[in-house]
């Protein structure tokens, strides 16, 4: 029982030595179908000692039904005491169909698991984010759609102006 409770004590005062906390640079994000959204944010080591980021979870409710992708390409970094990562990409979100409704929020959570070493998988943090859906628009050509619609118009136009006879040929012939 004793050494049950030395090993309680040793995994909270890692745990709590551990303090670190994210930052995103935009926790509250509007997605637009077909969209990709990129959450960036700042890791920070606010502890004395040196921090393992090992692992993370995120999450992110939606309806019933609806699929959400996560991806991240983050490198499990080690951050001195006092340190912090600057602005990384945390991790896209990309949300399938079927779309949840326009003004639904999604709300999430991030959280980093590490410690003093690289076994170590204590929380070190859980920081909120949501997804506003935004509401559904119809398609904007780009820029080259639009050039070469104009180029297209512009030939028609050219052949059908061939292929009209010359109005004044015709009158030299009726008189």
């Amino acid at each position: 029982m004793l050494i049950k409770a030395f090993f309680i004590l040793v995994i909270f005062a890692l745990s709590a030595a551990a303090d670190v906390s994210v930052v995103f640079d935009t926790p509250n994000q509007t997605w637009q179908p077909g969209q990709t959204l990129s959450f960036y944010g700042t890791i920070y080591n606010n502890g004395p000692d040196v921090v393992e980021v090992n692992s993370f979870n995120y999450n992110l409710v939606s309806p019933p039904g609806t699929l959400i992708n996560f991806f991240s390409q983050l490198n499990f970094p080690t951050i001195a005491a006092g340190a912090n990562t600057g602005s990384v990409l945390l991790f896209d979100v990309e949300i399938l169909q079927p779309y949840p409704a326009p003004g639904t929020q999604l709300n999430g959570s991030y959280t980093l698991l590490g410690g003093p070493d690289v076994e170590s998988s204590f929380i070190l943090s859980s920081t909120p984010f949501s997804v506003t859906v935004g509401p559904y628009t119809s398609a904007v050509p780009e820029p080259s759609a639009w050039g070469a619609t104009l180029t297209l118009s512009a030939a028609v136009l050219l052949l059908r102006r061939r292929r009209q006879p010359n109005s004044s040929v015709h009158r030299s012939f009726e008189s």
